[in-house]
């Protein structure tokens, strides 16, 4: 990847998550309201949408470098907007569930399943965006994996750290405003798209010479 493809990698990745604030922002304040927990008692389609545009902030770097887009692209993007979509059905849950005024009462026991449960997630989103990028894009190093796991939990710190420095329409910085302001959201496609260009950078160059051969970069390699 050359200075200009990482140049508009970077620059796509950050419009992209601004977008993703954008779209969860205008839902919680425009569609439903900012004030009380009605956010939580809601079915959001903005999520979902968030959950596509991270997907394409993370193949966005291999796009721009291999210039392919064809129908097992498609195949691909889907796949992770799926993974996405489950990882954030799955930890929304788990969310509500420790939010609710029963969550006090629960036992030590209980809290480490739910944290083992959330672990679980995790890993299955970092697994799956690694069998994915192996299996349909180009082949990558494991410890990939590793950066996916890192970036479930940054996403949280990141985002509460950004609620201590800016509010927005709330006045706490816990992870509860954090994400109502839409912080954890914006950093995931950050990072995602970070770790897309970081595996470009650092595993796909390495793999070149085996699957290209002085050509374009073509899914069909794979095949």
């Amino acid at each position: 990847m050359n200075r200009v493809e990482l140049r508009h990698a970077i620059i796509s990745i950050v419009l992209l998550a601004v977008l993703c604030e954008v779209v969860w922002l205008y839902e919680i304040v425009v569609n439903i309201g900012w004030s009380g927990l009605n956010w939580l008692k809601k079915d959001l389609f903005s999520p979902y949408v968030i959950c596509f545009l991270t997907a394409t902030a993370y193949l966005l770097p291999f796009w721009l470098k291999y210039k392919v887009i064809d129908v097992k692209v498609i195949l691909t993007l889907l796949t992770l907007f799926s993974i996405n979509a489950a990882a954030y059905l799955c930890t929304d849950s788990i969310l509500k569930i420790m939010s609710l005024p029963v969550s006090v009462s629960m036992t030590e026991g209980e809290m480490t399943k739910i944290r083992l449960v959330r672990m679980l997630v995790f890993l299955i989103f970092s697994f799956g965006h690694y069998f994915v990028t192996d299996k349909l894009v180009t082949e990558v190093d494991k410890r990939l994996t590793a950066l996916f796991m890192l970036n479930s939990v940054l996403m949280f710190v990141l985002g509460i750290i950004t609620a201590f420095f800016i509010r927005g329409f709330g006045n706490g910085y816990s992870l509860a405003d954090a994400v109502k302001m839409g912080y954890p959201q914006f950093w995931i496609c950050i990072l995602m798209g970070l770790s897309g260009v970081f595996a470009v950078v650092r595993f796909s160059d390495e793999n070149k010479p085996q699957n290209i051969e002085n050509k374009d970069f073509t899914l069909e390699n794979k095949y």
